[in-house]
């Protein structure tokens, strides 16, 4: 996708968008956010510098922690001449993060068009940052990785004590049931001796 273009559009709109968006817990490129998805596609303008392509399998970006693993195919195109367009796939595991990194340094050139498509097997999130927004990323995600195991510890805690609690109620439920009905039998037999004795009495 190697098109010469006009630099004056993409310079002002270099200008006028910040270069990251700050707004969430790590920045990213504008519009390069995908939230959970099969399939999705994005074309964006970026400056001078160098760059990762985050694929997040951990759940933190939706909130969604009922992960799968998940097979990615995606593209990386540039419309300047001297960036090299990325073609890769790579299987990203649930609970993890798959990170891709490439350099826009061309002579003359500051800003340039970017456009990334991507399919996957299972639901993934994407975005495009820099040094900072990486490092920001990762600070949050192995936050969060803490706290989803205290969650899961909660979770399989609580499922824990409702099967024992259960189990001891049917324990307690089949040995009353036993105790039931030895005692009837029990009964039925000194009924059954009583009138034995009156018979012999008798």
């Amino acid at each position: 996708m190697k098109v010469k273009s006009t630099l004056l559009p993409l310079a002002m709109l270099a200008i006028i968008l910040p270069a990251l968006v700050t707004g969430s817990p790590f920045s990213y490129v504008p519009g390069s956010l995908v939230e959970d998805r099969l399939y999705d596609s994005f074309t964006i303008i970026i400056e001078e510098g160098y760059y990762f392509l985050v694929f997040d399998n951990t759940g933190y970006i939706t909130d969604n922690y009922t992960r799968l693993d998940s097979y990615v195919i995606f593209t990386l195109e540039f419309v300047e001449e001297g960036i090299n367009d990325i073609d890769a796939q790579r299987l990203v595991k649930n609970g993890s993060y798959g990170v891709f990194t490439f350099n826009f340094d061309v002579s003359g050139i500051i800003v340039t068009e970017c456009t990334f498509e991507m399919t996957a097997s299972e639901r993934l999130s994407a975005f495009l940052t820099d040094y900072a927004g990486l490092a920001e990323y990762f600070e949050e995600t192995a936050h969060l990785t803490a706290g989803q195991r205290t969650k899961e510890i909660i979770i399989v805690a609580g499922v824990a004590s409702g099967i024992i609690a259960s189990l001891i109620v049917a324990i307690v439920f089949m040995r009353f049931r036993i105790f039931w009905k030895i005692k009837k039998r029990y009964n039925a037999y000194k009924i059954k001796k009583s009138g034995a004795k009156f018979k012999n009495i008798g």
